[in-house]
């Protein structure tokens, strides 16, 4: 019986993993020791191969489910197909191989046809789908052709030459278990490193931050299962947390680096990934979470620490070397996809942007216009009205206090009005002291209305300058502006009349007329 104990340990220490599904092949020997012992030392045999088979593969507390319903999966199937086996006429003390070859085939089939019953079964119960003919029940018809004839030829062994038939038979399966693992596992990682290589490809596609940060969260959790990620951003001084995955525990958002976890600190050191075990975290925030393992990997962009990829699994069985490796890679092609990102936004917002106030640039807002017409002529939008001011007398303040002072002014006019508009619509630097404002869905009175209201208040609160050519420093100015407001369709038809109108009403009906004035633009 020892024999037969050892070589199930020996056997249950090289599962093959298909699909995610560790699969050990003992049916070859629990059919020599049914035959050799019964059912009772059958049973027995399959009980302690489920619990090395499971000790083996060091799940974690979320899998602690696994053992009593494999335990019990397997009990119901080696009882029943023992059943089966005597019920068809079978004896386990006969020797005769012409009366025990049928009643062991049936045996064999029914131990197949149960395991299947079975697994459906627990895979329904669990939430996952098995397919009739997939991958995993072609595994199990193969190892099933092997058993029999396996099985049945250590029997007779062990009748014939005693425990040698152990060393005979089981090395051999043994070896053979070991290297069709070894190249599962080699065929896993070349998987892993293509996913990888697409993963790279992906992010460099993407073009803002944040994207480039959702998709890696979302596609390195699919290719470490069980991990769950969060990404840190290294600056002035702190660890401050970018993204995380959905399934995350909330750590905090910021670190202060002098306070910061001490394998963070390691790690950006080092500039090397690293492993911890749960018995090994110093870090209160970190152990409390009562993680397994933790994955800390940096990340570096032109040999200098980013920021910081942690990846956390409740899995006892922890990161396999291939994924700290993979994780690395990974963390190389974020630190590069953000940089890219980084600089296609830095880019796009200089393109679009004045340099001097922040503002949208005439640029940016001929393109919008046109994009808000075409909404308007497509019925999405019920009205566009303009408003376009100009500063009064800019000139004498530049002569007066300088272009500097100028600038300054240029600068806090534009706050102010961004402020004041906030999400009504979008300001834009039109050009000099020119500035615009487009409101989608206001009515041409409403946006009369709202000029007035901030010409009121550009006239009644000063402007402070602080660089003059003259005035003493800390000066106060005060300024007014003239408007012009039109509104599509109901005085244009186009963006570019809506522009031009706007213009009118601003030199005619309030430059020409005294400025600090609101006017609008009429038809005829």
């Amino acid at each position: 019986m020892f024999g037969y104990i050892l070589l199930v340990f020996l056997v249950s220490y090289f599962p093959i993993v298909i699909n995610q599904t560790p699969i050990v092949n003992i049916q070859w020997v629990t059919i020599a020791a049914f035959l050799q012992f019964g059912l009772y030392f059958e049973i027995l045999l399959t009980q302690m191969a489920v619990l090395f088979m499971l000790v083996r593969l060091n799940l974690g507390k979320g899998d602690s489910y696994r053992f009593p319903m494999n335990s019990l999966m397997f009990f119901f199937i080696s009882l029943c197909s023992g059943l089966v086996y005597f019920a068809v006429g079978g004896n386990t003390s006969d020797m005769q191989f012409s009366s025990l070859i049928g009643p062991i085939i049936i045996y064999q089939i029914s131990l197949f046809l149960f395991n299947e019953l079975f697994l459906v079964v627990a895979q329904w119960y669990t939430g996952r789908k098995r397919k009739l003919f997939g991958e995993d029940v072609v595994w199990d018809i193969i190892g099933s052709l092997v058993s029999l004839p396996l099985g049945l030829s250590l029997y007779y062994l062990i009748q014939e030459i005693g425990s040698g038939a152990f060393l005979l038979l089981g090395v051999p399966f043994v070896c053979v278990s070991y290297l069709l693992t070894m190249y599962k596992s080699s065929e896993d990682v070349n998987k892993i490193l293509q996913k990888a290589a697409d993963i790279g490809h992906d992010l460099t596609e993407r073009l803002r931050v944040e994207e480039v940060l959702s998709t890696f969260i979302t596609r390195i959790v699919e290719t470490i299962p069980g991990a769950e990620a969060y990404i840190y951003d290294v600056k002035q001084g702190e660890f401050l947390l970018l993204e995380f995955s959905s399934d995350a525990t909330r750590l905090p958002r910021a670190i202060q680096h002098e306070n910061s976890w001490e394998i963070f600190k390691q790690v950006s050191e080092s500039k090397s990934p690293m492993l911890v075990k749960n018995n090994e975290i110093k870090d209160h925030e970190l152990k409390k979470e009562n993680w397994k393992n933790l994955m800390v990997v940096p990340i570096i962009r032109s040999q200098k620490v980013e920021g910081i990829l942690l990846l956390t699994t409740y899995k006892r069985s922890g990161f396999k070397k291939y994924e700290v490796m993979i994780a690395d890679i990974l963390a190389s092609y974020l630190g590069v996809a953000i940089q890219n990102a980084r600089n296609y936004e830095k880019t796009k917002r200089n393109s679009e942007r004045c340099g001097l106030t922040g503002l949208y640039n005439f640029r940016f807002f001929e393109n919008f216009i046109e994009l808000e017409m075409a909404l308007l002529k497509d019925g999405k939008r019920q009205n566009l009205s303009l408003i376009l001011l100009d500063i009064d007398h800019f000139k004498q303040i530049n002569d007066t206090y300088g272009h500097q002072a100028g600038n300054e002014i240029l600068i806090d006019l534009s706050r102010r009005l961004q402020n004041f508009i906030g999400k009504k619509g979008t300001v834009a630097r039109f050009g000099g002291e020119e500035f615009v404002v487009l409101l989608p869905d206001f009515e041409k009175n409403e946006a009369v209305e709202l000029a007035e209201q901030f010409r009121l208040s550009l006239e009644s609160e000063p402007f402070p300058v602080h660089d003059t050519m003259v005035a003493p420093l800390n000066d106060r100015v005060y300024i007014t502006a003239s408007f012009g407001v039109s509104s599509a369709f109901l005085d244009s038809d186009d963006e570019t009349a809506l522009v031009r109108n706007a213009d009118r009403a601003l030199y005619v009906g309030a430059k020409q007329k005294g400025r600090n004035k609101v006017a609008s633009y009429s038809r005829g």
